[in-house]
């Protein structure tokens, strides 16, 4: 944990965040509190990054940790650029948050980071008002990668967008099933969806990739809270095609 000048203005251990939730047609609501907090000022020389790196087979970076504070700004930079001379794959997603940044910031950090990705995830809406993309669709997939030189994109779509969510990969678009789901709660959606994709992209199936990420979301949304307890018994269900259902 990284260690705060006793005296700083506002220093402190830890930092909190509110979440106001419920079904629809109510607007969930997220209320972060993380100035001066421990994990904000988290710097280079308070982990074994290095070593961290080496032991990994991926590196998957998000968009919140750098609005944090300067100092995790430059460590996000220094952890890409660390993982990419190693040979791991980089994996970014923008995460926009309003609360902690704004568009110009964001869209900074995120052209800082983009020569050292292999992915980069993020959604329509985040692409238009960050990035400043008029496109929608595939064709904003494809220019997205066009502009950055990206190997993958994952685009993620309003619910009523025809197709849906996509990956581009090697100039290949690939599109997520669509799962019925009772949504529970709205958050940690976006990370499940993250998690499975690149588990299917370390097996190096890319059709999984994009339906694992699918159905990690969809288990996402059934699931109260941030948290998704997808366990291996998940994955061989749904390897299985046997999702769902009741057992005893």
């Amino acid at each position: 944990m990284a260690s705060i000048p006793p005296g700083s203005a506002g220093s402190r251990t830890r930092g909190s965040g509110w979440c106001s939730t419920g079904p629809l047609p109510r607007t969930s609501r997220v209320i972060y509190d993380r100035k001066h907090s421990a994990a904000s000022e988290l710097g280079f020389e308070d982990a074994p990054w290095e070593t961290l790196v080496q032991a990994s087979a991926w590196l998957h970076l998000s968009g919140i940790t750098p609005a944090l504070g300067p100092r995790c700004r430059a460590l996000t930079l220094h952890i890409a650029a660390l993982a990419a001379s190693a040979g791991k794959p980089v994996s970014y997603d923008l995460n926009y948050r309003a609360t902690l940044t704004n568009p110009t910031e964001a869209r900074a950090v995120f052209e800082a980071v983009a020569p050292y990705l292999h992915l980069l995830l993020l959604a329509e809406r985040d692409a238009q008002q960050v990035l400043g993309f008029a496109e929608a669709g595939a064709p904003l997939a494809e220019a997205i990668a066009r502009r950055y030189r990206l190997k993958c994109v994952a685009l993620t779509r309003p619910p009523e967008a025809e197709p849906g969510t996509m990956l581009l990969a090697d100039g290949i678009l690939r599109y997520a099933p669509r799962y019925d789901v009772e949504i529970v709660d709205r958050i940690g959606a976006g990370d499940s969806f993250a998690a499975g994709l690149i588990h299917g992209l370390l097996d190096g199936d890319l059709d999984l990739a994009i339906r694992f990420g699918a159905f990690a979301a969809a288990v996402g949304l059934a699931t109260p809270g941030d948290i998704n307890f997808l366990g291996p018994e998940d994955v061989a269900r749904f390897r299985q095609g046997a999702i769902g259902g009741l057992e005893r």
